[in-house]
């Protein structure tokens, strides 16, 4: 679990697409099988957990985290996918985070 994570720490902030690709070799050539499966089931967006459902996850993020840090998390994540959309802050933004 912590080479797959240091994987996706590294991949993303690799700029060039064929360190990118060297990346992959490397973690597939060296990763024993059931952990290289359940990575790539993860990168292709084919890995399923039934029980794990965003709820659930929520609670557990927020049992183990500062709830202020998650609030300023899920702010400022809101606000750059608006701002993705429309160009422009968005006047609900405020009324979202109260709730």
């Amino acid at each position: 679990m912590n080479r797959f994570a240091a994987l996706l720490d590294r991949l993303g902030y690799e700029p060039r697409r064929n360190a990118k690709l060297r990346l992959l070799v490397d973690y597939f050539r060296h990763t024993p099988d059931p952990d290289r499966g359940y990575a790539l089931a993860a990168m292709t967006g084919a890995l399923m957990f039934k029980e794990a459902k965003a709820g659930l996850i929520r609670g557990l993020v927020e049992e183990r985290t500062d709830p202020g840090l998650i609030k300023e998390r899920l702010r400022v994540d809101l606000q750059r996918f608006f701002r993705k959309r429309s160009g422009l802050r968005p006047l609900v933004l405020p009324v979202v985070m109260e709730i």
